[in-house]
């Protein structure tokens, strides 16, 4: 339903969906009938995604659907079960397992079975038996997941019939360090070092076979390009306004360009549009006949490089000399009434909110991505930002 491309489509889906829950669907009945919907629902750790969840229940089973509720699983999870829910289509070498412990045990068999193809010749470069893996969990709650797989690996092994199966190692886990910070796929990918290992239990384990996952994000950027008006409209169809939501209860937020102009209530552009209304204000247009303090006309949008005032301290203008040039290309601007927010302000043509500062928030109209030293050195003082000022 989110996908649908308006409120028409919308509703043809849901009456089409409320057929296919009621058994009614002419081209696939098969011996007068067809069985009942049945519908598979996951959620992720999101504040919101439990109460959306209970509104998807309610409405699959309002329409006479039967629903399984899986709880909080990952993408591939739900995927895996509804896959063996329709057990038909799956090739007859893989056993039917709809449930958690039936994908947990799936995956440790295929990888398994994987090692095992290693005994065939010119297979001679597994790991031996002894051998470790370490499972780097990136300080979050992917790292608890793993240890369903050692107890898998366990029985594998005493089986005795997978040589080459290695034994688990994990660390990691939420709470032993920062998360994300020196370690995760992320870094290791981007980085091409291994990660550090914060686990305190962990002291003297080798670093020659590691594998790592990624944590949950400690800090959100928040950027928008284009008109308002698309720009809402994607940011409601994704979910992304309750990802931002959720974010500014706890988490550094940095907004950047549209970003910043759709945290705010409403916008003048595209003929008026709502916005997140997070912060208190509009956003204005500078009009098509803007002019300088001698009364030259000035282009808009705002394009190239504009030097910052900064209004208040903040964490993020550390090592950032007041007035530095900052490159913004615009045609719309905050306008707000809560000064104490205002943190930059630049001119063209008049004064108006270059930044703004509001607790664990900070926004910025210009583009500090494309500020050469002085957007690079904000951008470094966001990533080690914890949110207060």
């Amino acid at each position: 339903l989110a996908n649908a491309p308006d409120s028409k489509h919308a509703l043809a889906l849901i009456h089409t969906l409320s057929d296919y829950a009621t058994g009614y669907h002419p081209s696939t009945i098969i011996n007068g009938h067809l069985p009942k919907m049945v519908v598979h629902i996951g959620r992720d750790t999101r504040s919101h995604s439990a109460p959306l969840t209970a509104l998807v229940i309610k409405a699959a089973r309002a329409m006479g659907a039967t629903v399984i509720n899986h709880g909080e699983v990952s993408t591939p999870m739900l995927h895996h079960f509804v896959m063996h829910a329709n057990g038909h289509l799956l090739p007859s070498i893989i056993p039917q397992r709809c449930n958690e412990s039936g994908y947990y045990s799936i995956m440790a068999m295929s990888y398994a079975a994987l090692l095992r193809t290693g005994s065939a010749k010119g297979g001679s470069k597994r790991l031996p038996t002894t051998s470790k893996l370490v499972i780097d969990g990136a300080c979050g709650i992917g790292a608890l997941k793993i240890e369903r797989f050692q107890k898998l690996f366990e029985m594998l092994r005493s089986e005795g019939c997978t040589p080459g199966l290695p034994l688990l190692h994990t660390v990691n886990f939420p709470g032993d360090g920062p998360l994300n910070e020196n370690c995760g796929a992320e870094f290791v990918q981007k980085q091409q070092l291994a990660p550090t290992i914060y686990s305190k239990s962990a002291t003297g384990v080798s670093k020659q076979y590691v594998t790592s996952y990624d944590g949950d994000a400690d800090r959100v950027v928040f950027p928008g390009v284009g008109a308002i008006r698309d720009c809402m409209a994607e940011i409601l169809r994704l979910d992304v306004d309750q990802i931002v939501k959720e974010a500014i209860q706890s988490k550094p937020v940095l907004a950047i360009c549209v970003g910043m102009q759709a945290l705010m209530n409403s916008s003048e552009e595209n003929g008026g549009v709502d916005c997140l209304g997070f912060l208190d204000g509009e956003v204005r247009y500078f009009g098509d006949d803007l002019r300088d303090a001698d009364g030259g006309r000035l282009k808009v949008p705002h394009m190239g490089w504009n030097q910052v005032r900064q209004t208040i301290d903040h964490p993020l203008w550390k090592d950032v000399p007041d007035n530095s040039r900052f490159y913004f290309v615009h045609s719309y601007y905050v306008q707000t009434d809560m000064r104490d927010m205002v943190s930059g302000i630049t001119n063209y043509g008049a004064d108006f909110v270059a930044t703004l500062a509001d607790g664990n928030i900070f926004a910025t109209q210009f583009h500090p991505e494309k500020s050469q030293t002085v957007g690079l050195t904000l951008l470094r003082n966001f990533l080690q930002w914890d949110g207060s000022v």
